[in-house]
């Protein structure tokens, strides 16, 4: 079986190097410029990046991934380093849900609550594709996103089993409270709230964590490709910047311990898998590693457009 290792988007060193000094140099042009260029692209990325700049539309285009009408729509699709990323968050997602149904006692149903879930598209592939039961709460401010994944659900028959709440993510605390997930996932959020914001969400969610075996899902971002000034300037995103070894800190105080961390080939996405303290046996520090040992088999994407 192929190693998930082996499927994710790996520029090799020259092609990084590019993307860095093109990110630094692109930063340094106009916005107004920029925006002028882009209201031009014939591609389908960049126009839905215009209308609703990190919505899970964009997402969905990186993800399927069509035939490219042009160079730009090419660049928009396999050349910003968030684009490749973003595939590679997915992968990496997809196989921590598959394993935290792999690890998940047989003899009770998988519950798992997403966090900025949008569609919440590859739980329902995962859920999908799983022969055990499996209940799911996907959180979303998004009522366009909801929509479609809920058609996505119907379409897959898997109305009892995967629920979509139309929430801000800090109502779930009273929503969901008295109830316990073995897995919650917080994906393409975490980079949009402050220190005090994400603090105040994690040591909530301790309580909602199954207490013995639960986990916690969750990703920093880091600005190796010189986007964010980009992304500031242009469509008013501000991403909190945060390493694996930064979310770890704030993690410890909100009352979790990291068990696992694995990075996208980039280094944008540290991925985060962390217990409730109480629940943790070993408190050893982990080591960054760069690339992933998860095994193929065992994604409210808000992206940023380099």
């Amino acid at each position: 079986m192929e190693a998930l290792s082996d499927r994710l988007e790996s520029p090799p060193w020259p092609r990084r190097q590019f993307m860095k000094c093109f990110g630094w140099l692109r930063s340094q042009l106009p916005a107004n410029f920029l925006l002028a260029r882009m209201r031009k692209a014939n591609s389908p990325l960049i126009q839905e990046f215009l209308r609703a700049p990190g919505g899970w539309r964009a997402m969905e285009i990186i993800y399927e991934r069509k035939q490219p009408r042009n160079l730009v729509d090419w660049y928009a699709l396999n050349g910003l380093p968030l684009s490749i990323e973003a595939r590679n968050r997915r992968r990496l997602i997809k196989a921590a849900y598959e394993n935290a149904v792999s690890q998940t006692p047989a003899d009770r149903p998988l519950r798992i609550l997403s966090l900025g879930s949008g569609p919440a598209v590859e739980i329902i592939e995962v859920v999908s594709e799983c022969s055990r039961v499996v209940t799911v709460d996907a959180v979303d401010l998004d009522a366009e996103a909801i929509s479609h994944g809920r058609d996505l659900v119907e379409r897959a028959g898997l109305e009892g089993q995967v629920q979509f709440h139309e929430l801000d993510v800090r109502d779930c605390l009273t929503q969901f409270s008295g109830e316990q997930f073995d897995l919650v996932s917080i994906v393409g959020l975490a980079e949009y709230l402050d220190d005090e914001e994400l603090t105040e969400l994690l040591t909530g969610l301790t309580d909602l964590i199954e207490p013995h075996a639960g986990q916690l899902l969750i990703h920093g971002y880091q600005d190796t490709c010189s986007s964010a000034v980009t992304m500031r300037r242009v469509f008013n995103l501000h991403m909190r910047q945060r390493s694996g070894r930064q979310l770890s800190r704030l993690l410890s105080q909100s009352g979790f311990d990291v068990t696992d961390q694995q990075n996208t080939p980039l280094g944008v996405y540290p991925l985060l898998t962390a217990r409730p303290t109480a629940a943790e046996e070993s408190h050893a520090a982990i080591t960054p590693r760069e690339t992933v040992p998860l095994q193929a088999g065992k994604q409210r994407d808000r992206v940023t457009l380099e």
